[in-house]
């Protein structure tokens, strides 16, 4: 018998050889950096009906190269097939199947002159039938409830393709606003005001194809704004509840705010600036460019469990979310992380969100994580866009006003619907986020982006061009009775088989599925 002497032992070569073995195993087993899918988390539904986009990262590894299958089983790809995409860390793959069947995602990846991969599995929802029935039962749920705004309804354009609709179809060759205007050193301003379209149980960004699964929202904008939205649908179908109508089909829409009842109170008014701010025109990126197509985009943070922020009193260190009390667009000093009791007919109380000013175009038109957007290097009011996210596009803020005089001279005890959560209900306001999916008429977004943001002119709300003056319609007001509160009753019924209980009223109301 051969034998081996190994710290003084004679051990037999047959049974070193099975000792080696059996150790490389267990280090193989072990922990080894490793590429990986990162977008959608392994496991998960795939919820963006037919169409995915998948991203990876390399954990560490030097890659020279990525390929990767999609297939209805383990290392199949009659799904896709990428062929080679040399450094690229993202691929969109459609023919996801909604039928709630697997699908099996191998990631190829050539490092150290090999191939080597790993696989993923995920499950594929059922929720959208072939048919289109259960977009059309959504959006007929949205349509027919009571505290919709129905006074948009009979606008000659609802419905009609953009492609069809020229800009002159809804401006007007004259300044309608009558208010000065202003050639600035350092800004570029352009303006739109908004009505409330509807509410729903809703989120087309954060759970497409889902009715029913998010808190309760505030639509403004398209007025068929639902859980199955795309760029295409809002670009071509509803109408717009801002300034220039059908010339500007955004989706706009926040958690409603609710009293103490369930109610949901209607703003006094709803403001969306679209700026070159400040010092970014004076900084490294002086010009914006028109949004990317089916970019979608959340800021604030409605998973938050404490205040987001608080305000330093330094107008450069603008918050991304804060409330205030206090004259309507003369409050800066006084804001603060959570909604504040407001009284006074003189005084507003005002939700203000700032979205993210930068776009990494490369990481496609929308990550749940929000990577595909940036703030600016400084903050709001940065000087220029990271060089991870060189797109410089127009700054988004929302600022929505609540009138206390149209509420019985005072506001108190609010909370938004995404506040409140199975086992506690939150601070008014800890959760606050907007979101945002643009639609705006291609023509039309150039026009204030060249001659407003672009041109260092402050333009009053709706004007597209000063010379020659141009404006877009006004939007339609007074469908809400000033003080209006949509009834916790009526809100409801946006859920199909609930029903309102007044010793629970904002769980009531709050959420469809407590989920």
């Amino acid at each position: 018998m051969n034998l081996l002497k190994t710290y003084g032992v004679d051990i037999p070569a047959y049974l070193l050889r099975i000792m080696l073995l059996l150790a490389f195993t267990a280090m193989s087993t072990t922990s080894i950096a490793a590429p990986a899918l990162s977008q959608p988390a392994a496991n998960s539904t795939l919820t963006n009906n037919t169409t995915e986009v998948f991203t990876w990262t390399n954990d560490g590894i030097d890659v020279q190269k990525w390929w990767l299958y999609v297939g209805t089983s383990v290392g199949r790809s009659d799904i896709a097939n990428s062929g080679s995409l040399g450094t690229a860390i993202q691929y969109d793959v459609s023919g996801i199947p909604t039928n709630g069947a697997p699908v099996y995602v191998r990631l190829w990846y050539f490092s150290s002159a090999r191939w080597r991969f790993v696989d993923t599995r995920y499950s594929t929802s059922d929720e959208v039938p072939d048919d289109g029935t259960a977009i059309e039962e959504n959006l007929a749920l949205i349509m027919r409830n009571s505290t919709r705004n129905t006074q948009f309804d009979d606008n000659p354009y609802r419905n009609v393709p953009a492609r069809d609709i020229s800009v002159s179809d809804l401006t007007i060759n004259s300044d309608i606003y009558n208010e000065a205007l202003l050639d600035t050193s350092n800004s570029g301003y352009f303006r739109v005001k908004c009505e409330v379209s509807h509410f729903a149980f809703d989120d087309p960004i954060v759970f497409p194809n889902q009715p029913g699964r998010a808190h309760l929202h505030m639509f403004f904008g398209n007025t068929e704004a639902n859980a199955y939205s795309t760029y295409d649908s809002l670009l071509n179908t509803g109408t717009g509840t801002c300034n220039g109508e059908d010339l500007n089909r955004t989706a706009y829409w926040v958690p409603a705010m609710l009293d103490n009842q369930g109610n949901a109170l209607i703003p006094d008014q709803i403001m969306v600036y679209y700026k070159n701010d400040n010092f970014r025109l004076n900084g490294a990126n002086e010009l914006v460019s028109p949004f990317p197509d089916n970019l979608r985009m959340l800021a604030g943070n409605g998973a938050a469990t404490s205040p987001q922020t608080g305000y330093t009193g330094d107008w450069q260190a603008q918050p991304t979310i804060s409330f205030s009390c206090g004259p309507a667009y003369g409050s800066n000093d006084r804001r603060q992380a959570l909604i504040p009791n407001c009284s006074g007919s003189e005084n507003r109380l005002e939700m203000q969100i700032a979205f993210p000013q930068c776009v990494n175009e490369a990481a496609g038109t929308y990550r749940s994580d929000q990577s595909h957007i940036s703030y600016s290097e400084n903050g709001y009011y940065g000087a220029a866009c990271p060089d991870s996210h060189p797109t410089d596009i127009s700054s988004i803020m929302y600022r929505i006003f609540f009138n206390p005089g149209e509420y019985g001279g005072t506001l108190s005890d609010l909370h938004l619907s995404s506040d409140v959560k199975m086992d506690t209900i939150l601070p008014g306001g800890t959760t606050a986020h907007a979101d945002w999916f643009g639609a705006w008429h291609p023509e039309t977004m150039n026009l204030w982006v060249e001659n407003c943001n672009n041109t260092q002119t402050d333009c009053e709300t709706g004007l597209l061009d000063r010379n020659p003056a141009t404006s877009l319609v006004l939007r339609k007001q007074g469908f809400y009775d000033y003080g209006y509160r949509a009834p916790a009753t009526e809100l409801v019924k946006l859920c199909p088989g609930k029903s309102y209980n007044p010793d629970d009223p904002l769980r009531s109301v709050a959420m469809c599925r407590m989920n």
